[in-house]
């Protein structure tokens, strides 16, 4: 989460210089919009996988990723309600 935060203060620091930029007509417009789509990049390649880990769960079977909700592995067949039950 520390890295979301990050990445959201960063893209509106580099927002509000991009619009500063407009505002006042300088020649490093470009420059703003290449910083801009940096820490957008950063964050699609790396927040949204670190962000991903939290809405999965390890098979304790197979050791495969499934989403949090699944109740019966697909891979191996390992079925979540009957564990919880012993």
């Amino acid at each position: 989460m520390l890295i979301l935060f990050i990445t959201i203060v960063l893209i509106s620091l580099n927002y509000r210089l991009l619009v500063e930029n407009v505002v006042e007509d300088k020649q490093n417009i470009v420059s703003s919009y290449l910083a801009l789509l940096l820490t957008i990049g950063v964050f699609v390649l790396i927040a949204i996988p670190i962000m991903s880990l939290y809405t999965r769960k390890k098979c304790p079977k197979c050791g495969k990723y499934l989403l949090r909700n699944v109740y019966v592995c697909h891979h191996c067949g390992y079925d979540y309600r009957i564990s919880r039950d012993k």
